[in-house]
């Protein structure tokens, strides 16, 4: 009886690991300055680490893509640049994009910080905000990328303490126009989701702007619900390459189901294997 109690169990756990992988791959693509780097996080990994392990626990295969590494964690791509503002952010997207190995269907952006703290046409952020993500989407593969727009997280410093407001204000704006017009974009509101001085301390130094690693933890848990309430919704889509054949010839799968049947009162386990092959020519 342990045996048979054995194998209901695993069958059991095959079904839900089976149920709980998703269909497609996620590739995300990490982009903004500073906070998007992971300054000031021990490990340099800043949000990537935390946010790729809860997709991974939800069931997703996972790569972090970006021309730039940092951080400890193995998958460490990034597209972080401290100190970038707005529009050197796009220049740095637009210039990276070609180099990118693989292109990513989930864009995460951090973006306007710096904007902020250098009081740069505040009242215009969201607008270079938009052009951005606009720009972003046209490029060749793009267009059916989703855009995870985060608002700016909590700050100590004088002149992104006087702005953030008016600028995530303007973000949620952006987000709610480009979506009633069929974009993929969805928010990340990270607005009260950190606490300054908390969440931000190292060694009983408190960063201004930049969050330890338990409050870049709780940045990728607000990453994480927007991720997942956007593929729930139908947003985030794969992307697939179609490869065609030359005429005549044709392309076999081979589908192998397992089943594993319980016969007769000693508890003997019969496994059945049936295989179906499908083969479809390209006319």
């Amino acid at each position: 009886m342990k045996i048979l109690a054995w194998l209901f169990h695993k069958h059991e756990n095959d079904i839900l690991e089976r149920d709980n992988h998703k269909p497609f791959k996620l590739k995300v693509w990490p982009l903004g300055a500073s906070i998007t780097w992971g300054q000031h996080s021990q490990s340099g990994n800043g949000y990537r680490k935390p946010l790729r392990d809860e997709l991974v626990s939800d069931g997703w295969d996972v790569d972090m893509v970006g021309t730039k590494k940092n951080g400890n964690m193995t998958d460490n791509n990034v597209e972080g640049y401290p100190g970038y503002t707005i529009a050197k952010v796009q220049t740095a997207a637009i210039e990276a994009l070609p180099h990118l190995p693989d292109k990513p269907n989930v864009v995460l952006i951090n973006a306007g910080t710096n904007d902020c703290r250098l009081n740069l046409d505040i009242t215009g952020a969201g607008d270079r905000m938009q052009k951005m993500i606009e720009a972003i989407l046209k490029e060749k593969t793009m267009e059916k990328a989703t855009i995870i727009l985060s608002t700016l997280i909590p700050s100590n410093q004088k002149e992104i303490k006087a702005h953030r407001d008016a600028v995530n204000e303007q973000y949620r704006k952006v987000v709610t126009t480009m979506s009633k017009k069929g974009t993929s974009i969805r928010l990340a509101e990270m607005e009260k989701a950190l606490t300054w001085p908390e969440d931000y301390t190292v060694d009983g130094k408190s960063d201004d702007t930049h969050p330890s690693d338990a409050g870049y933890a709780k940045m990728a848990k607000v990453w994480f619900e927007a991720i997942k309430d956007a593929y729930h919704d139908g947003v985030i889509k794969g992307i697939t390459t179609t490869v065609k054949s030359p005429p005549g010839e044709t392309v076999t799968e081979v589908i192998t189901v397992e089943s594993a049947v319980v016969v007769g009162p000693d508890v003997e386990v019969e496994v059945e294997v049936v295989t179906e092959t499908i083969t479809v020519s390209e006319v």
